[in-house]
């Protein structure tokens, strides 16, 4: 490991660190600040309206003038919005800071195109799972430290790690800004990038261009990753929510649970991604969404720590083992020069069995979805809190049957 795949993980390991402290409790976090089921839906509705209004300029960006200079900018103002969360007084400044957060979500675009750019075509399954697994598995101590000081010290503790992740993210912002290099030969954009107006323009302009251009298995796995986005959203946030009311565990438990399902994924990516090398990320992608289905389902009659943690388990799997695969067929379909456009509007891995992070880091195409999925998500779970399961298991079964159907692997790569 060299280079910026080097960079990338050693820096995604700050960021996996610092947000998987707080990112799991943040549902908790807006409940003690006078929040409701509800306004967790409208504050994850803010991020995906957010994400989608200036992502066309990160992308027309990336794929013309530089990715490492936007990813580098980015992720200096995610430091800067962290303090939002760290001095909160209440639910609405919160929505602020994932406001001001979601705006420049168009780094994880950039960062997934150029982590492509530094992957070869046979080795992109099990480099994008490498990538992935040792961040969070060093980090995977993170969430048990964030639940037991949650469970000890109430909301004063979510105030400590949110200090604590400004100080990781401006450490892993500047060794990116130090040491990223740049994959892409500039092209020379026509557009001046003081006139905002016009730039805005020529970037909404390439994304049209850029998705009519999409060929057709790609927007075949845009329609199934839409899908699977609106009802993931409907229990992206309440997992934890369902956890601690419903079946009555501490936030420390819950820490321990998602302590578990790190250490799982450790060897489960870098088998997924050996399997998506060896026979096919269609096959991977087709297995992990039918092994998803009964374990989704299975969960809302969980009643006790031990039947939560091996459900909880079993339905992460799904996911672990999707990732890779996904990743690496899009890398296949897509040429480098439209990769930064592409990961802007579908994400680097739009077909989602479990959504438990902020919505705004989903491309543009699934951002849609998921706002209106997450307006609607805190209603379904004060009629129901079991609704939002059993729809998307249900949805799951029709993602299934659309991609034995409709998704195909290219003959030949791209490099």
């Amino acid at each position: 490991m060299k280079g910026n795949v080097l960079v990338i993980t050693v820096t995604r390991t700050l960021f996996a660190f610092s947000s998987q402290l707080v990112y799991p409790y943040f549902s908790l976090y807006v409940l003690a600040l006078g929040g409701t089921p509800v306004t967790i839906g409208i504050i994850n509705a803010i991020g995906a309206l957010s994400s989608l209004l200036l992502n066309p300029i990160g992308a027309y960006i990336s794929d013309y003038e530089s990715r490492v200079k936007v990813i580098a900018f980015s992720s200096y103002w995610l430091s800067f919005t962290m303090l939002f969360y760290l001095f909160a007084q209440d639910w609405i400044m919160l929505a602020i800071g994932i406001f001001l957060e979601s705006l420049i979500l168009f780094r994880i675009s950039a960062m997934s195109a150029i982590t492509a750019d530094s992957l070869s075509p046979e080795q992109r399954g099990i480099g994008f799972a490498t990538i992935s697994v040792i961040p969070m598995a060093l980090a995977m101590i993170s969430p048990y430290i964030g639940g037991h000081l949650v469970t000890h010290y109430g909301i004063i503790a979510m105030r400590y790690l949110y200090a604590l992740s400004v100080v990781f993210t401006l450490i892993a912002s500047t060794i990116r800004f130090r040491f990223l290099k740049e994959t892409l030969e500039r092209t020379g954009s026509a557009v001046p990038f003081r006139n905002f107006l016009l730039l805005l323009k020529t970037s909404y302009k390439s994304l049209w261009e850029t998705l009519k251009w999409m060929p057709k298995s790609l927007k075949y796995i845009s329609y199934i990753g839409m899908l699977s986005a609106f009802f993931a959203t409907l229990t992206g946030s309440f997992w934890i929510v369902y956890a601690l009311e419903v079946i009555k565990l501490t936030a420390q438990q819950w820490g321990v649970v998602i302590l578990v399902v790190g250490l799982l994924r450790i060897p489960l990516s870098i088998l997924a991604g050996k399997l998506a090398d060896t026979y096919g990320r269609r096959k991977i992608i087709i297995a992990a969404l039918a092994f998803s289905i009964l374990p989704l389902i299975l969960f809302v009659y969980c009643r006790t720590f031990l039947q939560t943690l091996i459900v909880y388990s079993l339905s992460n799997i799904g996911n672990i083992l999707l990732k890779p695969a996904c990743s690496a067929l899009i890398s296949d379909i897509v040429p480098r020069e439209r990769r930064g456009r592409i990961m802007t509007m579908i994400g680097q891995s739009p077909i989602l069995i479990f959504y438990g992070g902020k919505i705004g880091y989903a491309g543009i195409l699934l951002a849609i979805p998921m706002m209106v999925g997450s307006l609607v998500s805190g209603h379904i779970y004060s009629q129901n809190p079991t609704y939002p399961w059993f729809l998307l298991s249900a949805a799951l079964i029709s993602c299934l049957i659309l991609s034995i159907i409709f998704i195909h692997e290219p003959k030949e790569p791209e490099f």
